[in-house]
């Protein structure tokens, strides 16, 4: 069998880069593939390069599986502190695997986890999305733990039949009202929609966002820099794609609000939004929310999204709704053990605690108090009834089976022995396992070096194969034993012990052969030899080597021939 043409079939270049670099090496494959896939906006290479840019930290590495010179499946990754996490916060409206098919995502997973990372972080999933029953089903395989939890549920309207019908659909008492606050809106001037495609008025879109509450909240695109950073970037990408969406609802020409947002797949999505405060009476956020949707009728689009969470606004106008899911695995070791116990069980009863603590100290304090009350977002009394996706058993936390226990033992009188005694007891547990979980994140590294406990590395690991050439490119069905030899540099400024694995991957399972671990000082090189048992029949058989602190690997595939050629 031949080398693909263009490739090398010696190596996958799974490397994690500098940042942008990564992104750079596969921009066309991506772009091929999310096209392909019908992928969102925020699952595309130039959306990433802007995240990167603006909030990047670590090391960013695009992972990919193919086949036959062509990319099945990608999933971009960021390494730090010897964690995997998706690069995406709060700004992110969705992350998630690009794959042709199942077994392309599988296959692209089962490769992510042969390294063996402490922990994997994957934010803002879809949860009815393709990717998050792969990563839980390549977590299993590998003998990780898995927590799923829900970060917010984002409503959307799916747009069907006509304007007029869905118009009809909302609250009688809505629909009143925004036509009063057109009214008085249209007294002051002409009112148009202005729907632009380039970023010429993107300056006074951000000066708009900067006259409300959100300036002084701190939650403006202009209130941090690296924010605007993003949203500019993002911007610009976008125009050059042909996504952008810069709608301006404007009385004589003068902006009173606005939506930065994007238009892909017959989708709407509004990244950011923003009004007037001194047009505040005319509801100007609300008229512009019911022109955006009367516009998507009217152009053809079936879907348009309010992103975020479930705010009582946005589920006026919505039909549906789905959740965000953040997934988490950790490694079958005493590091990952201490994570998962942190997440699973000391971050909900820490929760639990403090509540309680809350109560018990607003229950001593003297003097009248005023009635609590509850707010719940009102209910849309519409035709359409919400419908939300069913909530995940795993979501609600392991810590659950406790509940029943931790209750009672919560609600015991302050004065008995018996309340003093186990309060004291959950309060210890939780407070280690809590610490215990802290200590391990970004945030419990920088604390330590802080306190001198820690020394900060500097400069970086190198893995490479010793004789890449000298492994066969064919195999034949007879068993065999093929040797290979792979080189760990140290050129960081610490002494480092590096945990190495050789796994074979084959017909989309990873079976691992050799593991060890090895100290090396500043500047110190080791090289390691194994010899590995491969037989095999058809398809391609692949060699992996990892580290697993920090998470680096290489690999190279060899092609199965038959007995017969």
């Amino acid at each position: 069998m031949g080398a693909e043409p263009g490739l090398d079939p010696r190596r996958r270049h799974n490397r994690p880069g500098a940042g942008p670099e990564a992104v750079e090496a596969v921009r066309d494959e991506w772009d091929r593939l999310a096209d392909r896939t019908g992928a969102a906006p925020f699952l595309r290479p130039g959306w990433i390069e802007a995240w990167w840019r603006a909030f990047g930290a670590g090391r960013l590495e695009v992972l990919r599986e193919e086949e036959e010179g062509r990319v099945r499946a990608l999933l971009p990754v960021r390494h730090r502190h010897g964690a995997v996490s998706s690069p995406s916060n709060w700004h992110s409206p969705g992350f998630g695997l690009l794959r042709e098919n199942r077994a392309a995502g599988l296959a692209l997973l089962d490769q992510l986890f042969a390294r063996h990372p402490a922990q994997v972080s994957l934010g803002f999933l879809g949860a009815l999305g393709p990717g998050l029953d792969e990563l839980t089903e390549a977590a299993e395989k590998a003998g990780y733990r898995g927590l799923q939890r829900t970060l917010e549920r984002s409503p959307f309207v799916t747009v069907d039949g006509d304007w007029e019908e869905y118009e009809r659909s909302l609250d009688r008492n809505m629909r009143s009202d925004l036509r009063r606050c057109r009214r008085r809106l249209e007294e002051l001037g002409r009112v148009a929609l202005d729907v632009e495609h380039d970023t010429a008025h993107l300056d006074e879109a951000l000066a708009v966002e900067g006259l409300g509450w959100k300036r002084k909240a701190g939650t403006a695109i202009v209130s941090a820099p690296q924010t605007a950073r993003f949203y500019t970037e993002v911007a610009r990408w976008a125009a050059a794609s042909g996504r952008l969406r810069l709608i301006f609802l404007r009385v004589d020409g003068r902006p009173v609000a606005f939506h930065l947002a994007l238009e892909d797949d017959r989708t709407y999505f509004p990244l950011k939004g923003g009004f007037d405060p001194a047009f505040h009476a005319q509801s100007p956020g609300r008229l512009l929310i019911h022109a955006t949707l009367e516009r998507a009728f009217a152009v053809g689009l079936q879907r348009y999204e309010f992103l975020g969470g479930s705010d009582a606004y946005k589920l006026r106008w919505a039909t549906e709704a789905y959740d965000r899911v953040l997934f988490q695995a950790f490694a079958p070791d005493p590091v990952g053990r201490t994570r998962w116990a942190a997440f699973a069980h000391g971050r909900p009863l820490a929760k639990r605690t403090v509540g309680e603590l809350r109560r018990r100290r607003a229950a001593l304090v003297p003097g009248p108090r005023a009635p609590s009350l509850t707010l719940r977002p009102p209910e849309k009394p519409s035709q359409r009834p919400i419908v939300t996706s069913p909530p995940d058993e795993a979501t609600r936390g392991s810590a659950r089976r406790y509940r029943q226990t931790a209750m009672r033992l919560m609600r015991m009188r302050a004065t008995s022995p018996r309340w003093g005694r186990w309060r004291g007891l959950i309060i210890l547990i939780g407070g280690v396992v809590v610490l215990a979980g802290v200590l391990q994140t970004s945030v419990g590294h920088a604390m330590l070096r802080a306190a001198g406990l820690s020394q900060e590395s500097t400069g970086y690991t190198s893995l490479s194969f010793l004789h890449p050439r000298s492994l066969p490119e064919q195999i034949t069905p007879a068993p065999g034993t093929t040797v290979t030899s792979f080189a760990i540099h140290n050129a960081t400024s610490v002494t480092h012990g590096y945990h190495w694995s050789v796994s074979l991957v084959y017909h989309g399972r990873t079976h691992r052969v050799h593991a060890g671990r090895v100290h090396l000082a500043p500047g110190r090189r080791a090289e390691i030899t194994q010899s590995i048992a491969i037989t095999c029949t058809r398809g391609r058989v692949r060699i992996v080597v990892s580290l697993e602190s920090p998470a680096e690997s290489i690999d190279t595939w060899m092609a199965c021939r038959s007995g017969g050629s």
